[in-house]
């Protein structure tokens, strides 16, 4: 599991790598002194699977928020923990659906239990996918990456929805449906499936998802679609 620490404090960059070093299932940890750092390196490097970044950084322009903001736009997958030494910083985290939020001073109570939980999840993860394409050209496409799965209207075809690309496969939506997550992916309409991983709010009868796509959720699907959501994220709690 790779993670990386954004934070101006010197003297947190010095202490970070040492501890998370000693937790199991971390593996690379690579430290930033702004945000601006980060998503630099963002552009060249392998993606981190877990971002640690201090709210309240005293860059105005790229502070811990607006950083959050941007992670969540463009690499939804990344998981956001945020740090900070103030607790009424709570509740904006949340409004950016961060996974976790940590008081400084109870980190090495917290951190490890929180990245240890993650490192299990990544591990299942990675047995988690499926062969789409036909005889004469196959790819692997993770479920975590889906963000859509729906039915063409001929019926013939299945559709894989990912970030950057849409995959076919000539196959049933209902034998998609007997090998998949029940509690990860959530049944819209009839012929449309949705990754809760990827759900940012609902919005009336429409499932808001983090690459901007709305999803119309039918009438007699709807209280089950939350409830399925309320179950899912209190899981992750």
């Amino acid at each position: 599991m790779k993670i990386a620490v954004v934070d101006d404090d010197q003297r947190m960059r010095e202490r970070l790598p040492g501890f998370l070093g000693r937790i199991p299932g971390v593996g690379e940890v690579r430290c930033f002194g702004s945000g601006e750092a980060f998503l630099d390196a963002l552009k060249l490097e392998e993606k981190p699977d877990v971002v640690l970044a201090d709210i309240e950084m005293e860059e105005k322009e790229m502070d811990g928020i607006r950083l959050g903001q941007i992670i969540r736009k463009t690499c939804p997958e990344i998981r956001l923990i945020y740090l900070t030494a103030h607790p009424e910083y709570a509740m904006e985290s949340y409004t950016l659906d961060a996974y976790q939020y940590v008081l400084k001073d109870q980190m090495e109570e917290r951190l490890p239990r929180i990245l240890g939980k993650i490192a299990r999840k990544l591990e299942e993860e990675e047995q988690q996918y499926r062969i789409t394409g036909n005889s004469s050209h196959q790819e692997k496409v993770y479920y975590r990456d889906i963000l859509v799965i729906s039915k063409e209207k001929a019926g013939k075809y299945v559709q894989f929805v990912t970030k950057n690309q849409t995959y076919r496969e000539r196959t049933s939506l209902e034998a998609v449906i007997r090998k998949l997550d029940e509690s990860r992916f959530i049944q819209a309409e009839r012929g449309i499936l949705v990754n809760v991983e990827h759900i940012q709010k609902l919005d009336g009868a429409e499932i808001c998802l983090d690459d901007g796509e709305r999803i119309k959720i039918s009438r007699i699907r709807l209280n089950r679609v939350k409830q399925q959501m309320n179950l899912y994220w209190r899981r992750e709690e």
